[in-house]
């Protein structure tokens, strides 16, 4: 009873027939959505963070980063940081545009993108932020709470086995990763379960950060970051390369290295 109902037609308008169905109420609907639906909260007190999304060489000017800011506010001159896919590099905002507008400052919520000084565009790649110095680090290990979807939501028809290898998404990146959980040989579709997920490379992650865990074009789940762990060391990586059956045989031979 309370959500408010607006009636007419977009055709109308854009043809200029029947004003109260048409131009009328296009401006009675854009006032109307002014009005009940309320602002939202922009993240401006914290550092500022871009997911990158796209790169582009403006010829004569530089590299140029496109994304959504989700948090904090871009300032043209301030300092960056470029950080994932296991590259990190350092770099200053020299301009800030938004739908060809030229910008002294961005907020979140803008999508916009920032021109960066001493940075080639091979070296960037969507999947990377940009970022305040100092503020968001790069991770191959983490805890996190999974809910796996069930086939009617989307998900798989069979349950997530350990060593599974799905690719993680999260914010702009995807990267191939592995599951482990202690306890239990598999968690089934509409279940909640703690799980421990290695990925391929180091990526930007944060605490509370959300992801999707995809197979092909299926979402097996969904989660968000509870714990960042330990990066993964020389003999950590070289396992997570390993099919199942390979793991299976080092461990029998180093099974029978120890009993000889």
């Amino acid at each position: 009873d309370e959500v408010p109902i607006v009636t007419g037609s977009a055709l109308y308008a854009l043809e200029d027939k029947d004003p109260e169905m048409g131009k009328q109420a296009v401006l009675k609907l854009l006032e109307t959505v002014d009005s009940y639906i309320p602002t939202p909260v922009r993240d401006l007190d914290k550092p500022f963070l871009l997911p990158i999304e796209a790169v582009h060489s403006i010829p004569g000017r530089g590299t140029v980063v496109t994304g959504r800011l989700d948090r904090g506010t871009l300032k043209k001159g301030m300092d960056c940081e470029i950080v994932g896919h296991s590259k990190f590099m350092k770099s200053t905002v020299t301009g800030i545009e938004t739908y060809h507008k030229i910008l002294e400052e961005a907020q979140a919520g803008d999508q916009l993108g920032a021109l960066i000084r001493g940075v080639k565009r091979d070296d960037v790649r969507r999947g990377m932020v940009l970022c305040k110095p100092g503020t968001v680090q790069q991770h191959d290990r983490f805890e996190a709470q999974v809910y796996v979807l069930k086939k009617e939501e989307g998900g798989k028809d069979k349950p997530i086995l350990k060593y599974y290898q799905p690719i993680v998404y999260s914010r702009t990146f995807d990267c191939a990763s592995r599951v482990f959980f202690e306890g239990r040989d598999m968690v089934m579709p509409g279940e909640d379960a703690k799980l421990e997920i290695r990925l391929l490379k180091p990526m930007a992650l944060e605490q509370g950060q959300r992801f999707t865990l995809r197979e092909g074009h299926v979402t097996a789940g969904t989660g968000v970051v509870t714990k960042i762990l330990p990066n993964l060391n020389e003999d950590e990586r070289k396992d997570l390369g390993m099919s199942q059956k390979k793991r299976e045989r080092e461990a029998l031979k180093k099974a029978q290295q120890k009993a000889s």
